[in-house]
């Protein structure tokens, strides 16, 4: 290739089977140095191939294993053909049209077909200018990629994000593809650049959904033969954040944030039989994911809503134990176990009736957050890595559900109150990204004679939980905030907190 390239750009280079060489050269763009992909499309296989083009390193080495199949390209609108590709005000927001991507169909490595949509930065800036204006609640850029196969790829410039992410820090990108829905807040790009020692207009940030392969969901059901699972493949969302370099960061971790997914489910689900879980394919293990599902033209809209990425399934199992048929807090205990949220002493005994402990109820919560266990995140002098609970106490530590005593230790072993109960739920709320408001909930104390007793530092959580509804009084006059909490009554709070912060129908 001779002449000068430009930016933003999809060339394509066509090849026979019978050429001489196997290098290619791209000339350097006048402007500065830049990144090229070139995609080889194979027989058998897709691969792209990066490098940075400069005066000192333009050349890669492309193997042509078999005659050259064209790829799918479905061109940016807009040139001469009449077409309106600018970004659209929509009644959330904004959204842009299908033609204002450049969409090319890749394979990936695990036998998937997925669809690319890169989008362009000056079209990108223009709607987050339009965003900017509007209302606080309408903070949506959307962008929508039907008939994807088994999955999408959106490519987004970093560049345009440094603005918005100071002007409008609620934005929210929104990816909307046949295989599911990914809601990103733009404000977990804040620290991108500087994690990759890069500036921000260097960086761009790929958004995927794409279906996991055929033996990662054949790893899921061979590692979990007894449940019961609704899709007919995991879903998995990634974002990577790549600097020109080739240096990848990958996002997992939302700090906390709740990151909202939908996923189309083929049929009408019951929503007390069915759990949106996270699939470990390391560990063969599930975990709760919280989620909501509506029913929309006979099929489930399930809204997941987890701070982490992963791969994610729906399933459905039926728990019940012995010693719970004639209990009070049966259909509780019951629903919870069947999530994943809480679990008995063995598989056919809860003991309803016994006190929880601090390290059991901080379990509980972190398992009902969809919070992933990590020890490192205690240094309580009394939590050991090896213990059963140092996970959970550590992630509830490090997202602010638990402290220690003065002297440093966590007291894992010691049964909980009902005040420190109201507490640790009181932050979840919080976490969760609900608020009570405290000002009517002070007046539920009043009508309880014995409020004096509840300690200064839990007062407000108490009349938070109370106003809530999900923690009542011992009875219609006592609070009882000495009184140790049984497994039963901390389920049943667990699942009322659960609805109310919308973790669950």
């Amino acid at each position: 290739m001779a002449a000068e390239l430009e930016p933003n750009q999809q060339y394509v280079l066509k090849m026979s089977s019978t050429s001489s060489s196997n290098k290619i050269q791209l000339p350097q763009w006048s402007g500065s140095k830049f990144r090229a992909t070139i995609t080889s499309y194979m027989q058998e296989d897709y691969n792209n191939h990066d490098l940075q083009v400069d005066s000192y390193d333009a050349y890669r080495t492309i193997s042509i294993l078999s005659p050259v199949v064209p790829p799918v390209v479905i061109p940016m609108g807009g040139g001469g053909g009449g077409f309106d590709n600018s970004p659209k005000d929509a009644d959330n927001g904004v959204f842009l049209p299908k033609n204002s991507l450049r969409i090319s169909k890749q394979a990936s490595t695990n036998a998937t077909s997925v669809w690319l949509a890169q989008i362009d930065a000056d079209q990108l800036k223009k709607g987050l200018e339009m965003l900017k204006i509007k209302k606080q609640a309408q903070n949506m850029f959307s962008f929508e990629l039907n008939s994807v196969d088994d999955g999408a790829k959106v490519e987004i410039p970093a560049s345009a994000l440094k603005d918005a992410i100071a002007s409008k820090s609620n934005a929210v990108f929104s990816i909307q593809s046949d295989v599911g829905t990914y809601n990103v807040p733009i404000l977990i790009f804040k620290d991108v650049a500087s994690k990759l020692n890069a500036d921000l207009k260097d960086v761009k940030i790929t958004i995927s959904i794409n279906k996991a392969s055929d033996k990662s969901y054949e790893m899921l059901k061979k590692a979990n033969p007894s449940i019961k699972t609704l899709l007919d493949h995991p879903i998995e969302f990634t974002i990577i954040a790549e600097t020109l370099s080739g240096s990848k960061l990958e996002l997992n971790d939302f700090s906390g944030t709740y990151v909202e997914r939908k996923i189309i489910a083929p049929n009408t689900l019951n929503a007390n039989k069915t759990t949106a879980v996270s699939y470990d394919t390391v560990t063969g293990k599930m975990m709760f994911i919280p989620a909501v599902m509506t029913q929309v033209n006979g099929k489930s809209e399930v809204t997941i809503k987890s701070s982490h990425n992963s791969m994610y399934t729906l399933v459905e199992l039926s728990k019940s134990f012995d010693d719970t048929n004639e209990h009070w807090a049966k259909n509780d205990i019951d629903l919870l176990a069947s999530k994943f949220i809480v679990q008995g002493i063995n598989e056919s005994s809860f003991t309803p009736d016994e006190h929880v402990t601090r390290a059991q109820f901080a379990s509980m919560l972190v398992s009902a957050l969809g919070l992933i266990p990590d020890a490192k995140g205690t240094q309580f002098s009394d939590v050991k890595n090896e213990d059963w609970f140092a996970g959970s106490v550590g992630t509830a530590a490090k997202v602010g559900l638990v402290e220690g005593t003065a002297n440093g230790q966590f007291e894992s072993g010691q049964d909980i109150t009902r005040e420190q109960m109201a507490i640790m739920i009181s932050r979840a709320i919080n976490l969760a990204g609900k608020e009570v408001k405290s000002e009517a909930a002070q007046d539920k104390l009043s009508r309880f004679t014995d409020s004096g007793e509840i300690s200064d530092w839990a007062k407000e959580a108490v009349a938070q939980t109370l106003r809530a509804n999900i923690v009542n009084g011992l009875t219609e006059q006592s609070f009882a905030p000495k009184e140790l909490a049984t497994r039963g009554q901390a389920t049943v709070m667990l699942k009322r907190f659960l609805q109310y912060v919308q973790f669950i129908n």
